[in-house]
């Protein structure tokens, strides 16, 4: 039989660096893209980042006019 790495029984645990977590919040900032929540659980990070407040809506004119 041939063992296959990528079958469903191999797991790979990979964890989150200081550095490579920096380099996130690093790219992050200089898009412009505000942080919300860092969610930290087990060796897994999860950057959320907030939510685009939305325009104030146009206000209703009575639709179109007759020409």
């Amino acid at each position: 039989m041939v063992d296959q790495p990528d079958s469903p029984k191999s797991s790979k645990r990979v964890r989150a660096s200081e550095r490579a977590v920096s380099a996130v919040l690093r790219a992050m900032a200089a898009n412009g893209i505000a942080v919300g929540k860092i969610c930290i659980s087990g060796g897994q990070v999860e950057f959320i980042p907030t939510g685009v407040e939305e325009t104030t809506k146009p206000t209703n004119n009575g639709g179109l006019k007759d020409w």
